[in-house]
């Protein structure tokens, strides 16, 4: 590959003369499919990482990354997202002044956490956060020139290229992380791995781009003109950080930072939760630039939201629901009962965290309208009221699946209400949203209770025991082997039967949602695609040019 070459090459004929809803679709799906490749990555090192390390360090952990992110309240002051809004024709102008006002302000953030590390520490009453909270710091570093060459390749629409950084960034922080837990740094290994992690970043973006931003001009004179969208972005940002992490950010000062209800609850959000997070986060690196160029056509603004609004429902509930379908005899093959509080845990944020990726949309589209003022509000309402839950349950239901329920539900209530208000200056109508959201999350909903429910009235669980046994030599005593075996027979019993409900109510129900995924995948793609769906492909008239 050329360092500035790509698969795809970069069509910059503008709209209305290409196909949006293509780029739109095609550029989801390579991030979706980096996502996926991502997360199984993921869960291998936690895999690992699980054997190593307790619940109590996964707690401590989390609190740590909750006050750092606070601390920091946006990566680089925003300029990435000010760069973004500015189009691909004020890049070059702008570029300098994004990395040199971002790596000043990361700079002083991590003078500010050093001299705030060992008071923190003992608020929360963990020592431990203090050097967590430094090495955290220092990885802001390298990200302030990540922030600014990512923005090109998504301004250029080169989003092939940012999945496959992400990919690599992705493996190297996973590796880094079970080499740094096997030699025994503990919990300082998340923290390391996050800056090797921000390192590989920012060296495969140079490479593929050769833009040395940090030899472009400061522009020192213009940084006031970027203040007051900088102070809006960096509330935003906060907020939207909150709503991921405000939770251990109070549990930890009620139940202890280094509580083990804590480490049970962060276990199974990192798994699920993370999910809905990531695809939140995609659908926002694909979506802005587009959005930002259909702002004179309303309509199609409106329709191309919808469309991945739909597709990113129905992928994120099968993949969360469908986990959770699956995670009882799952854990136990992984860790041996080891985080059985998470295995009920995750089931509710399977549930509920499908709806934290409507997040990505609303926040595309109103950073694409420069509407930052209107995405900080509603922002801050969801971060305020997700702290007020937070509370609630630490106070009232201090357990992991408690602090599911309470945290879930409002993320779930919330999201409705502030998609549907984002929605409407669009002309959308309120049926419109509903029926965007609800049905693919509905039917994944029925499938996981159908499959538990027969789960435990059928006795799969004996089923795949004595099926198990059956194989194994007579009179022969109850071993490991036989325990791993009838797990992978529990997962397969339980994953076939939930994904197959799923296939079959979508096939039955929500044939136009399968026909919609099957004209924004890459072309490639399409045919095997139509071939697993059972679906023939008929592009809807809403992505023809």
């Amino acid at each position: 590959m050329q360092p500035n070459s790509d698969d795809n090459p970069v069509d910059t004929t503008p709209p209305p003369t290409r196909a949006i809803g293509a780029s739109v679709g095609a550029g989801m799906t390579w991030l979706t499919l980096a996502t996926l490749f991502a997360r199984l990555t993921t869960f291998l090192s936690q895999w690992v990482v699980g054997l190593v390390l307790s619940a109590r360090e996964f707690g401590l952990y989390s609190t740590a990354i909750a006050i750092s992110g606070f601390l920091t309240v946006c990566r680089d002051a925003g300029t990435g997202y000010i760069l973004m809004h500015r189009g691909r024709d004020a890049y070059e102008d702008n570029a300098g002044q994004a990395f040199w006002m971002g790596i000043s302000y990361n700079v002083v953030i991590l003078l500010v956490t050093v001299a705030l590390a060992g008071p923190l520490a003992t608020f929360y009453k963990a020592e431990e956060l203090s050097w967590l909270l430094i090495i955290l710091a220092a990885a802001l570093l390298p990200n302030s020139v990540s922030s600014v060459l990512y923005c090109r390749l998504r301004l250029d629409f080169r989003f092939k290229a940012v999945s496959a950084i992400a990919t690599v960034s992705g493996i190297a922080r996973q590796a880094s992380l079970i080499a740094f837990v096997m030699s025994g740094l503990g919990v300082n290994s998340f923290a390391w791995s996050a800056v090797v992690c921000c390192l590989v970043d920012a060296a495969c973006l140079w490479w593929l781009t050769r833009d040395a931003v940090w030899v472009r001009a400061p522009r020192i004179d213009r940084w006031g003109q970027w203040a007051g969208a900088s102070f809006w972005l960096m509330l935003a940002s906060l907020a939207n950080f909150g709503m991921d992490y405000a939770p251990f950010l109070v549990l930890g000062r009620i139940l202890g930072g280094d509580s083990e209800i804590i480490g049970y609850y962060s276990f199974a959000y990192q798994i699920t939760a993370q999910i809905g997070v990531l695809l939140a986060f995609n659908s926002s690196v694909v979506l802005t630039p587009v959005l930002q160029r259909l702002g004179a056509e309303p309509e199609r603004q409106a329709q191309a939201t919808l469309r991945a609004l739909r597709s990113l429902m129905m992928v994120g509930s099968v993949a969360t629901m469908g986990l959770a379908s699956i995670f009882a005899p799952l854990e136990n093959l992984l860790w041996s009962e080891k985080f059985t509080p998470s295995v009920l845990t995750l089931v509710v944020l399977g549930l509920f965290y499908p709806w934290r990726i409507t997040y990505g949309v609303t926040a595309s589209l109103l950073n694409a309208k420069g509407e930052f003022s209107r995405l900080t509000w509603l922002s801050i309402v969801e971060c305020v009221g997700l702290f007020a839950v937070s509370f609630a349950a630490g106070v009232a239901a201090p357990s992991p699946v408690g602090i599911a329920l309470w945290t879930g539900g409002w993320v779930m209530l919330i999201r409705i209400v502030a998609t549907l208000m984002v929605f409407r200056p669009l002309g959308a109508s309120i049926a419109s949203v509903l029926a965007a959201m609800f049905p693919a999350w509905l039917l994944c909903v029925a499938s996981l209770g159908i499959t538990l429910a027969l789960s435990r009235q059928l006795g799969f669980d004996a089923l795949a025991q004595g099926v198990i046994q059956r194989f194994l030599p007579a009179g022969a005593p109850p071993g490991p082997l036989e325990s791993r075996l009838t797990d992978l027979l529990r997962i397969a019993i339980h994953g076939s039967l939930c994904a197959g409900l799923m296939f079959t109510l979508f096939r039955v129900l929500l044939r136009d949602h399968l026909l919609d995924l099957l004209t924004v995948a890459p072309v490639r793609l399409r045919p095997l695609l139509a071939r697993v769906l059972l679906l023939t492909p008929q592009p809807p008239a809403h992505d023809q040019r």
